[in-house]
């Protein structure tokens, strides 16, 4: 029953996507919230289904999926699975959460590291798009919590991260210069 259940959802999805890029999705749609019923357990869900704010989807030789959520007030997550094309097996590759910061004020100083909103979705998806390219480990990007992110405008964007993972807290430096597909780590203490 399970397996039929998957079939319906794969074909559904496919009608839809573009082979390689991240395609966006309706969010209202009922099967993001079974799709994410089905790993409640692993993200800890609280309520049935969580308000859904933002749904990607690729194609590859699995469909891998970007759904961020939130879930109670001020929390926003993102999770990243995949889906092989048989639907027997889902594999969940990434969770962020993060909480709003009340210390973001005015504009910042220029040329200097400013405050950003961390539940912003940009903020989860630089993080994810580092573990895609094998830059930050995929196995440790599972429970993050992002609570600070700073950033700065140079010849790119150099992001600063404050993550907690279980008890431990984190500084993470990340630059990205994406007209030139050059993505570095520059502080990972904490070997993320």
């Amino acid at each position: 029953m399970r397996l039929i259940a998957w079939s319906l959802f794969l074909v559904a999805i496919l009608l839809g996507i573009s082979v390689a890029d991240f395609t966006k999705q309706d969010p209202t749609e009922q099967r993001w919230c079974d799709i994410l019923g089905l790993v409640s357990y692993d993200l800890q869900l609280v309520t049935g289904c969580p308000h859904i704010l933002d749904v990607s989807i690729q194609q590859s030789a699995q469909i891998e999926y970007r759904i961020t959520y939130t879930e109670g007030v001020p929390k926003r997550c993102s999770v990243q699975m995949t889906v092989g094309f048989s639907g027997a097996q889902i594999n969940i590759t990434g969770f962020i959460c993060a909480h709003a910061s009340g210390s973001i004020h005015g504009v910042g100083v220029t040329g200097g590291y400013n405050q950003a909103d961390p539940t912003a979705q940009q903020y989860s998806d630089v993080l994810f798009d580092f573990v895609d390219l094998g830059l930050l480990s995929r196995h440790n990007m599972f429970g993050v919590l992002i609570t600070n992110v700073e950033k700065q405008v140079v010849s790119g964007y150099n992001y600063k991260y404050t993550l907690q993972t279980g008890d431990q807290v984190c500084s993470l430096t990340l630059f990205v210069q994406d007209w030139t597909q050059r993505y570095e780590v520059h502080n990972n203490p904490c070997r993320l």
